[in-house]
């Protein structure tokens, strides 16, 4: 059993780093339709989860040249308690 734990531990490993190898960070593309978050208003009490909120969610995808834009806005959420 634990030989099994061990080697989904190393399979899982494996496809985060095969994954983060294909994420760019690059400059915006020309094509890009600007979207702008809505920070006028509070999120409601059902949005945050986990601690925190999502502000933005942006996905884009030019067929023409076979690319896709993603743009995520996320808030942490902290909350203040008195530790006193």
């Amino acid at each position: 059993m634990r030989r099994i734990f061990l080697l989904l531990l190393l399979n899982s490993t494996c496809s985060i780093v095969v994954l983060a190898e294909k994420i760019a960070v690059v400059p915006e593309p020309l094509w890009l339709y600007k979207v702008q978050a809505d920070n006028t208003t509070a999120p409601s009490p059902g949005s945050v989860s986990n601690g925190y909120y999502i502000e933005l969610a942006d996905h884009q995808v030019n067929i023409a040249s076979q690319t896709e834009y993603r743009h995520f806005i996320r808030h942490i959420i902290f909350l203040e308690t008195n530790l006193s």
